[in-house]
């Protein structure tokens, strides 16, 4: 059964239960699955099992971790045109051209990024997380992360985290009418690692995950992975 209800106008949010038997290559497991696992293929997202059954078949653009029987997932409206989304895709990397040309410690040769556009807050509005990569954007910490939104005809950086991992997860719950992330907590001298929760304060999400005020997570936060290890990654600058 799929129930569906609005999310942030350009993506849906969905609850996903497990019904369905299918056979689809590629499986990918995000950190923090219960039993159900993360397949994709091409582009579409679903479930199997331990034993390599499909439960879901792939049919969300993103799915979120199974806890209790139920998963966050999204989906993209059938409106969009691909020409809409290659028109997003150049304008982001427009802007992230021009933002982040010329920071200090930087290496375009080296910069990449993966990104994933959510719905975190308003209807019909469009987010975009950007997980950059490449030297003078990651340390053993993590790597930079920008959370931007649309600005007439281009973007604005909601907020700058310094010290992200993989995965980043859009959460369930809201605060001032943004969605909670999920940022995962490793390395530089924090082990085991550990999941936090960012709560928008009204004006951004605080700056350093594994500092208050963001929050440390158990498990069962219900959310779904955006960003994982094995997301695209594109080349920051031609």
């Amino acid at each position: 059964m799929i129930v569906r209800s609005a999310l942030a106008g350009a993506l849906a949010l969905s609850v996903a239960s497990a019904g369905f038997s299918d056979t689809v290559p590629s499986p990918v497991k995000a950190r923090g699955s219960d039993s159900l696992f993360q397949i994709r293929n091409g582009e579409r997202w679903g479930y199997m099992d331990r034993n390599g059954q499909t439960i879901i078949p792939p049919r969300f653009d993103r799915e979120g971790d199974f806890f209790g029987g139920r998963a966050l997932c999204l989906a993209r409206p059938a409106s969009q045109s691909a020409a809409d989304r290659n028109m997003d895709e150049r304008s982001l990397k427009a802007f992230l051209h021009v933002y982040l040309r010329g920071r200090p410690g930087s290496d375009e040769k080296t910069s990449k990024y993966s990104h994933a556009w959510v719905g975190l807050h308003g209807a019909g509005k469009r987010d975009a997380i950007v997980y950059l990569q490449g030297k003078g954007w990651c340390g053993s910490g993590g790597c930079v992360t920008l959370v931007v939104s649309p600005k007439e005809s281009t973007f604005r950086v909601v907020t700058w985290i310094t010290l992200a991992q993989l995965p980043i997860r859009v959460l369930a719950d809201t605060a001032n009418g943004w969605h909670s992330l999920g940022i995962w907590v490793q390395g530089g001298g924090v082990q085991p690692g550990y999941e936090a929760k960012l709560r928008f304060d009204g004006n951004s999400y605080p700056t350093n995950p594994s500092a208050p005020p963001a929050i440390r997570l158990g498990r069962g936060a219900v959310g779904e992975a955006v960003i994982i290890p094995s997301s695209a990654v594109a080349a920051l600058y031609p």
